[in-house]
C-alpha cells in the first residue's frame, strides 16, 4: 500500500520516533554493560555477541590464524553458553561455525601444504611460517634462493636484487621493519664459487646468518650459473597445519557432538546425531593426519613435535606445552564420545608429559614452563648437534609459562581430571593457588587495583594478560575467590568486538549456572 501526503509525513514521523527509541535502549543497555561490569549475565553476552561481536571470524580463513585464536575463542563462547543455560540456539550458532570451518579445509578448497599435500584441516602461512624467495636469473632460471627464519613475520622480509658493477656481480639487500633488522646489504657478490666474494661465503660471514642469529638468513646457490636479475620482493611463506591450530578449532567442534550424544532429546533426533557423525568424523580423520609428528617415550609421556624440514622456525624439536595440551583436549572429547581407547590413551600421554613436568612450590601451588623442560628449546643446542635445519643453534628457553597460553595448559588439566585422566582435585587445587597465590594481583602498586601478572610463577610485567586470562575462570570451581578476582577485573573492563570477550562473558555465564560464584 503506497501512502501520501501527511499519511506518508506521520509514517516517517512514527518511524523516526521508533528509531530513536530503539537508539536510546540500545545506548542505556550498552552502559549498563560497559558500566557496572554485567558481563556474567546472559543479557550481556547476547549484546556483545549481536551488536559488536557479529560473526566476525565466521568466513575467514586461517592463513593467518584467524580461525585458530579468533573463531575457535568464539566457537567455545557458544559451547560454554549453551551448557549453562541449555537453549538450542547457542548451538545451532555453534552449528553454523563448525560447517563454516568445515568448508574451507585445505582438502575441500584444495590448498595444500609445504610437502604438496591436501590435509583435512586448516592450515597456515604468513606470520607463522619461514620465509623463502627464488630469484631467477635474465633467462628465467632459479639462480638464488634467500631464506630467514625469525620466530615470526619472514613474510616481511624484504629482498632486493641489484646490479652491480659489472655484468658478472649484482648487490643483495635484506631488510624486515617488523623484526628491527635494518636493510643489511652485500654488495657486488658473485654467483661464483672460487671467487672470494661468492654470495654464499659472504653472507654466512654475516652476522644475521650466523647459528644463533634471530634472523637466521640462508641464501643457497641454485646453480643456474648466472646472478640474479634484478628484483624486489618479500619472502614467500609455505603453508603448514600447525598442531596447535588444529587443537584449537576442533575442540569446539566436538565439543558439540558430545552435546548432542548426551542430551536425550538431540541424541534421538536424526538431523542433529548425523550432524554429530560427521563432525566426529572429520576430526579423527583431522587427528591420524597429525600422527607423523606424534612422540612417546617409554615413561608414557607424549607429546607433538615439528618434524623436521618444516617450514616453520622450530622444525625437528618438541611443540611447547600449549601447543600439543590443545590438541590433547580434542583428545579428550573423542574419548568421551567415541570410547576409543586410542584418543583417551594420548590425552593420559600427554597429561603424563604436563603434570611430570610441574615443580611444587612451598605453599603446594604449581609453577612450570614454557617449554617442556625434557625437550631441546628449554635446554638449547649447538650447531653440531644437528637438531633442526631451519634453527642452527638455540640458546635455552627456560621462560616460565605466560598467563595466554597457560589458559590453556589448566583447562587441559581440567578437563582431565573431570574425566578422571591423571589429573586429580589435588592437582586442581594446587593450580588455584598458583592463580591466587602467584598472578592475581588484587592491590597492584602500578594502578591500585587488581591486575594480574603475566607469568605463572609472579614473574615479569603487569596487565598484559588481564583480560585474555580465559580458562583460568573455571578454577573458580575450586575457590570462589577466583570469581571475584575476574569480576574485579571485568568491572572496568570496556567490550569490544572481540571473540576472546565473547568467551570471558561466556565461561563467567558458565560459571554462575553452576553455582560456582
Amino acid at each position: 500500500m503506497r501512502l501520501q501526503g501527511n499519511k506518508l509525513r506521520t509514517h516517517i514521523t512514527l518511524i523516526t520516533v521508533m528509531v530513536l527509541i530503539v537508539i536510546n535502549v540500545s545506548t542505556s543497555f550498552a552502559i549498563q554493560v560497559f558500566g557496572t561490569g554485567q558481563f556474567q549475565n546472559q543479557r550481556s553476552f547476547d549484546y556483545i555477541n549481536a551488536i559488536l561481536y557479529k560473526d566476525r571470524h565466521k568466513n575467514l580463513d586461517n592463513e593467518t590464524g584467524q580461525l585458530a585464536w579468533g573463531a575457535s575463542y568464539a566457537m567455545m563462547a557458544y559451547a560454554y553458553m549453551y551448557e549453562a543455560t541449555q537453549e538450542i540456539r547457542y548451538l545451532d550458532t555453534l552449528e553454523g561455525y563448525i560447517e563454516a570451518v568445515l568448508s574451507i579445509r585445505d582438502s575441500v578448497v584444495g590448498k595444500v601444504d609445504y610437502r604438496g599435500l591436501s590435509l583435512p584441516g586448516w592450515g597456515a602461512s604468513g606470520h607463522y611460517s619461514i620465509g623463502y624467495l627464488e630469484l631467477p636469473d635474465a633467462s628465467g632460471k632459479p639462480a638464488l634462493a634467500v631464506r630467514t627464519a625469525y620466530t615470526g613475520s619472514n613474510n616481511e622480509t624484504l629482498v632486493e636484487v641489484l646490479p652491480g658493477s659489472s655484468p658478472d656481480l649484482f648487490t643483495l639487500a635484506v631488510s624486515n621493519s617488523a623484526n628491527n633488522l635494518a636493510r643489511t646489504v652485500f654488495k657486488d657478490v658473485s654467483m661464483d664459487p672460487n671467487r672470494p666474494n661468492y654470495v654464499v661465503t659472504v653472507v654466512e660471514r654475516s652476522s644475521i646468518a650466523q647459528p644463533f642469529s634471530a634472523a637466521r638468513l640462508k641464501v643457497v646457490d641454485l646453480e643456474s650459473g648466472a646472478p640474479p636479475a634484478p628484483k624486489t620482493g618479500y619472502l614467500e611463506p609455505p603453508r603448514y597445519l600447525w598442531p596447535v591450530h588444529q587443537g584449537m578449532i576442533t575442540y569446539p567442534i566436538v565439543t558439540y557432538a558430545r552435546f548432542v550424544y548426551e542430551n536425550p532429546e538431540l541424541s534421538t533426533d536424526p538431523d542433529y546425531v548425523a550432524k554429530a557423525e560427521r563432525y566426529v568424523q572429520a576430526v579423527e580423520e583431522l587427528m591420524h593426519a597429525l600422527e607423523h609428528e606424534w612422540r612417546q617415550n617409554e615413561a608414557g609421556e607424549g607429546w607433538y613435535i615439528v618434524a623436521p624440514g618444516a617450514p616453520v622456525w622450530m622444525d625437528g624439536i618438541d611443540e611447547p606445552f600449549n601447543h600439543f595440551l590443545a590438541v590433547g583436549r580434542t583428545m579428550v572429547q573423542l574419548a568421551a564420545v567415541t570410547g576409543k581407547a586410542e584418543w583417551r590413551d594420548k590425552a593420559a600421554a600427554m597429561a603424563r608429559t604436563f603434570k611430570n613436568d610441574l615443580r611444587l612450590t612451598a605453599d603446594d601451588a604449581y609453577t612450570w614452563s614454557y617449554w617442556w623442560s625434557k625437550g631441546w628449546a628449554y635446554r638449547g643446542w649447538a650447531p653440531e648437534q644437528q637438531v633442526s635445519i631451519n634453527t642452527p643453534g638455540l640458546r635455552g628457553r627456560p621462560v616460565a609459562e605466560d598467563t595466554s597460553h597457560g589458559s590453556i595448559d589448566v583447562h587441559f588439566a581440567y578437563l582431565c581430571y573431570k574425566e578422571g585422566i591423571v589429573f586429580d582435585r589435588t592437582d586442581m587445587e594446587r593450580f588455584t593457588r598458583t592463580f591466587m597465590n602467584y598472578m592475581a594481583d588484587t592491590v597492584s602498586a602500578a594502578n591500585n587495583q587488581t591486575t594480574l601478572n603475566i607469568r605463572v610463577d609472579g614473574s615479569g610485567t603487569k596487565g598484559d594478560h588481564d583480560y585474555i586470562a580465559r580458562h583460568w575462570q573455571l578454577l573458580a570451581e575450586f575457590d570462589p575467590k577466583v570469581a571475584v578476582v575476574f569480576e574485579q577485573l571485568y568491572s572496568r573492563k570496556t567490550w569490544a568486538a572481540s571473540a576472546t570477550d565473547l568467551l570471558n562473558s561466556a565461561i563467567m555465564n558458565y560459571l554462575r549456572s553452576q553455582g560456582f560464584f
